[in-house]
């Protein structure tokens, strides 16, 4: 424990094990390893909140099947550690531009981004989005020249989205009980274009 920064690993690992415990005295008891410290900060934030009578909205999960190589590598972030804080910092991400201060300390730590880690950055966007837009999945599908866009949606009312859709350039199909798609040629779903498209859909949606 002589390295740079083990004097914090030293009380993180004080405090998973004997816990926060009470928050205006000087007991400790609990583990906090048993569920994790970011949950618990998590859990310990919205308790306040509610406490304080504000509006405690639970973030939507939404699940991306977009299939277009979005990671960051190991030769950009060689360290795990320093990779999984900064896969929790963009899953954290509430607005556009926290997505653009992690990219800025990426930037910063690691250099140029690869175009898999921007990928990384464009499907936090693009989770915000279908999160205000209340669409718990979005995936890519490519076949031939065209491709689509699924999106499944609660309670979707295909008029009404089909007519928001018009402006777009692509055709509006029903592709299920709750889910819908919009077909447009493959180039506009490859990995170069593949943000804006999505984006301009949920923005209509959103």
């Amino acid at each position: 424990f002589e390295e740079l920064g083990a004097g914090f690993k030293l009380a993180m690992r004080d405090l998973e094990i004997r816990g926060a415990g009470n928050l205006l005295g000087a007991e400790q008891s609990g583990r906090i390893a048993e569920i994790g410290y970011e949950l618990y900060c998590r859990i310990l934030e919205r308790a306040v909140r509610e406490l304080k009578g504000e509006r405690v909205q639970e973030p939507l999960d939404v699940t991306l099947a977009l299939g277009w190589g979005a990671s960051l590598p190991q030769g950009y972030v060689p360290d795990e550690a320093l990779r999984l804080e900064m896969y929790r910092k963009l899953a954290r991400c509430e607005r556009a531009k926290d997505v653009a201060t992690v990219r800025d300390e990426m930037r910063d730590r690691f250099g140029p981004l690869p175009p898999e880690a921007e990928r990384v950055l464009a499907e936090t966007r693009i989770r915000i989005l279908a999160g205000k837009a209340s669409i718990p999945y979005v995936a890519r599908e490519i076949s031939g020249e065209r491709g689509r866009v699924v999106f499944k949606m609660r309670e979707p009312n295909f008029k009404r989205l089909e007519k928001r859709l018009a402006k777009l350039p692509g055709r509006f199909s029903v592709a299920g009980g709750d889910s819908f798609a919009v077909h447009m040629p493959a180039g506009l779903l490859d990995a170069d274009a593949l943000e804006e498209t999505v984006t301009r859909i949920l923005r209509e949606l959103a």
